[in-house]
């Protein structure tokens, strides 16, 4: 136990002195970071992101992506006061940042009755 306190400043504390090193913390965040998540059954990492996407949801990431890099095109074609450039990508761009992302990230697929009303094995 008394190995464990350390002396720091005449202070005998059980808190660690302050972070001296530049890996200090990351030593630190890596002993105290939260421990993996494995099944039961196996030993196989379940990923928390598995419940909340879907195939879906990246098909609508994968054009939101291309709906932006549509809009930067549109940005860099002709001129700096062409038409295109100062009106239409910037509204291209919009849709894309404030419609099409967040419909993205938001979007859940609604589960079939038959998956929802599983029986209980009791």
């Amino acid at each position: 136990m008394l190995s464990e306190l350390i002396i720091f400043e005449g202070i005998v504390s059980p808190v660690s002195p302050p972070n001296t090193g530049l890996f200090t913390s990351l030593i630190r965040d890596i002993k105290m970071g939260k421990q993996k998540r494995f099944s039961k059954d196996q030993k196989i990492k379940i990923s928390p992101f598995k419940d909340y996407w879907n195939k879906y949801n990246f098909y609508l990431l994968y054009l939101s992506v291309g709906i932006l890099v549509l809009g930067y095109y549109l940005m860099s074609i002709g001129m700096w006061d062409n038409f295109i450039s100062l009106s239409v990508s910037p509204i291209v761009l919009l849709i894309a940042y404030i419609v099409l992302i967040p419909v993205t990230i938001l979007f859940k697929n609604r589960i079939s009755k038959k998956e929802k009303n599983v029986p209980s094995e009791s």
